[in-house]
């Protein structure tokens, strides 16, 4: 039998069968969280449970689209009102789905001639963000997140010779050092790419060998200025002329770079850059968000855009054998060494297979790129070269290229010499994984200028999240306000708290009779979400957002209308008589909170697909400030705040964090984790699907206890109690017209006692 997919979710293991349905009991062998029974502390207290004529007949008559599934007439579970259910029960068997292209996304193949700095820990910070992002949009699609080290080239070869190593001593040394930070930064990469394996090798060679079948490689002599810190040769017009201010001799460098370049000549073989312009300059016409910022993309069209027909020149590829000894050898030219970039390059294709059997292996493999995260140093070879390389062998290209500024300190560029350079493993151990996350991201995030570094604003972003989330959750621990609920109240779900502050609901209903028990708001509340029925491909959270703001341009408020959840049944025929659950909500929790609140998911969607990675954060932010306004407007400790008012607060604030708390699991992983955890959210209901008011499960009973984002002095629980006390104890006394008695009153019972002896 198929049957409509709604928060009925169907289980093999342990299914009610067709006695149980009509029963007023669960069976023996499950028992249910306590708020399943409307607050009941018995979990074996006697359920309600709909008959199936009263569940069938509402869902034909909702007719809302669903999936179907497979499952016997015995198959109906009721719903768990504790969580939210995985996303297994909620879409298609991931058998029917069809197979998704894996999201890849890379960041630089770090070049390990020197220990990681901060700007390292930058990309791989953003590139995680975005990884972890796909992950939340779309559960079921594979995430490929690829980082690594490029061991070859002069610049190894060279540094290993200065400290008396080997250039395989030096790479395992310090591509261990890299691996390192990925792991301690906390960053969910599926494989860390070393050019020195041999599967990389044989990859680089399959590809010099086809770029050789189709005629894009030649024998020929090259003259140029060439870097051995870039590992690349600039022209005439590519160079300045510098003084070495250590050494006071004049030397030219490189205008990109400011690195010194030498002149060089060799035979060596080339590649055919200069046949590719053409259609490197039509594709990035016709992809205008190729790349961003939009003035890396300026760049490189000026580039494409040259008349000069030796503009960009060809690619000289080898290197001479006698010259680079640390490399990967030309195939059947052991004269040649084979040009690092190349080689660097292809660890893109070789991390997913290459060289693959067919077009269904590629895509299977997870190619193009969804998003390469580059530093704004290397956007040549990613923008002009690879994508030239791609082309010539009938590659799809990355589909963007995301290309970050640079972080600086005192506005100038990190250097061992100057003694600037900001080591990330001290920062991580200083002030843990999210802080410094949190920091990149929101002051990075922007990724057009260069930004500076600076320890004073990193503390001050520490404190923003300790108050905007740390102490927001405190506050929402506190005995002090739960002892203003009955206990009866402390397990309702969102849409019960908005049934009691419906226009004539003037009292609380009580847990169990028929005025909070209704069948209808329940079977509204449980359906499926429309965007968790969908399959994964067909869900677009950003053209959500889009379309709410055409909605707000024409006035329609979204905290007076569909976001409130339950407020739909006003235009679905009624199941039962229940009043309050036909009549508009009263605005306790402010109108501002839930609009801000109901477009947040489709909002930071949006500017997460536009780049704008601070201003995704930012709109998270402003929710919290928001919410925490709330609570200073409602002052929920007071004496005289009434329960209705109370738990309307806590209901609306736990479903805030909630949603919050979903959106920010990519930037602050673990935070967010102990946060999600801490109201008891069901792992599988963390993604984008369930970011929605009403889309969870949270209750207004007291959270679990975690300390998010301690300072030094460990504010803890108790001192929120106080703080609590004491407000409720100002405010009586400022209404007495005794402020400077009040002042005077918090300042000595928060005074420190002296040391004895003293």
């Amino acid at each position: 039998m198929h049957i409509v997919a709604r928060r009925y979710a169907t289980a093999s293991s342990s299914r009610f069968n067709s006695n149980a349905l009509n029963s007023t009991r669960l069976p023996a062998n499950r028992s249910w969280p306590r708020s399943y029974s409307g607050g009941r502390s018995d979990r074996d207290a006697p359920l309600r449970l709909p008959d199936r004529a009263a569940v069938e007949a509402h869902l034909e008559t909702t007719k809302l689209e669903s999936t179907t599934i497979d499952a016997t007439p015995s198959g109906l579970e009721r719903p768990h009102r504790d969580y939210d259910y995985p996303l297994q029960a909620v879409l298609k068997s991931p058998q029917s789905v069809n197979v998704l292209k894996p999201y890849y996304i890379t960041t630089p193949i770090f070049y390990p001639n020197a220990v990681p700095h901060i700007g390292h820990l930058y990309s791989l910070v953003i590139a995680d963000v975005y990884a972890r992002f796909a992950k939340l949009t779309m559960p079921f699609r594979p995430v490929r997140f690829i980082t690594g080290v490029d061991e070859h080239g002069m610049k190894i070869q060279k540094a290993a010779a200065e400290q008396g190593l080997t250039p395989g001593e030096l790479c395992d040394r310090l591509g261990v050092a890299f691996n390192y930070l990925a792991e301690e930064a906390d960053i969910s990469h599926t494989k860390f790419v070393r050019t020195t394996a041999n599967s990389h090798r044989i990859g680089v060679q399959a590809l010099w060998r086809e770029l050789c079948r189709r005629g894009y490689i030649y024998k020929g002599n090259h003259a140029g200025w060439y870097s051995i810190s870039d590992e690349a040769f600039y022209t005439d017009s590519q160079i300045r002329s510098h003084v070495d201010l250590k050494t006071g001799k004049r030397v030219k460098v490189s205008i990109e770079t400011g690195n010194v370049v030498e002149w060089t000549e060799e035979e060596n073989y080339k590649f055919k850059l200069s046949e590719l312009k053409g259609r490197l300059r039509e594709h990035l016409t016709a992809n205008p968000n190729a790349i961003y910022p939009p003035r890396q993309r300026d760049a490189v069209m000026a580039v494409l855009n040259s008349d000069d027909p030796a503009v960009p020149p060809d690619l000289s590829i080898s290197r001479p054998s006698s010259r680079l000894t640390w490399g990967i050898r030309v195939p059947d030219d052991d004269s040649q060494t084979i040009y690092v970039w190349l080689d660097a390059l292809t660890s893109y294709l070789t991390a997913v297979g290459y060289p693959w059997v067919d077009k269904k292996d590629m895509r299977e493999s997870g190619w193009p790129v969804d998003l390469q995260v580059i530093g704004k140093d290397i956007l040549r070879f990613h923008a002009i070269y690879f994508p030239a390389f791609l082309m010539a062998l009938d590659i799809p290209l990355p589909r963007t290229l995301l290309t970050h500024a640079h972080w600086t300190v005192d506005r100038a560029k990190m250097s061992k010499s100057v003694g600037n350079v900001v080591n990330p493993i001290d920062v991580l151990k200083e002030y843990g994984v999210d802080i410094p996350r949190w920091y990149l991201a929101r002051v990075g995030g922007r990724f057009k200028e260069d930004v500076d570094w600076s320890t004073g604003q990193l503390s001050k972003h520490e404190q923003e999240l300790r108050s905007l989330v740390g102490n927001l959750l405190l506050r929402m621990q506190s005995k002090k306000i739960f002892s203003k609920i009955p206990e009866e109240f402390h397990d309702i779900p969102l849409h019960r708290a908005i049934l009691m502050t419906r226009g004539n609901a003037t009292k609380l209903p009580v847990p169990g009779s028929p005025e909070y028990d209704d069948v209808a708001e329940d079977l509204q509340y449980f359906s499926y979400d429309r965007d968790i029925r969908r399959l994964p491909e067909e869900v677009d959270y950003a053209k959500h957002y889009i379309e709410s703001l055409a909605q707000k341009t024409q006035g329609i408020s979204h905290g007076a209308k569909d976001e409130v959840v339950g407020a739909e049944l006003s235009e679905q025929p009624a199941v039962s008589s229940m009043a309050p659950s036909l009549l508009p909500e009263e605005s306790i929790v402010s109108t501002e909170l839930k609009d801000a609140l109901y477009i947040l998911r489709g909002k930071v969607a949006f500017h997460m697909q536009q780049h704008e990675m601070s201003e995704a954060v930012q709109s998270i932010v402003d929710v919290l400030t928001l919410l925490n306004k709330e609570f200073t407007r409602l002052q929920p400790w007071a004496s005289e705040t009434s329960p209705r008012t109370v738990i309307h607060l806590l209901v609306w604030a736990r479903e805030s964090l909630r949603i919050c708390g979903i959106l920010l699991q990519p930037f602050i992983p673990s935070s967010a984790k102990k946060l999600l955890d801490s109201l008891h959210i069901y792992p599988p209901a963390r993604t984008l699907a369930f970011a929605k008011i009403g889309a969870g499960r949270v209750r207004t009973a007291a959270p679990k206890r975690h300390l998010l984002f301690p300072p030094s002095s460990m504010r803890n629980v108790k001192s929120v109690e106080m703080d609590h006390k004491y407000d409720e104890n100002l405010r009586k006394l400022q209404k007495a017209g005794e402020n400077r008695k009040a002042q005077c009153h918090r300042h000595q019972a928060r005074k420190t006692p002296p040391p004895e002896g003293q």
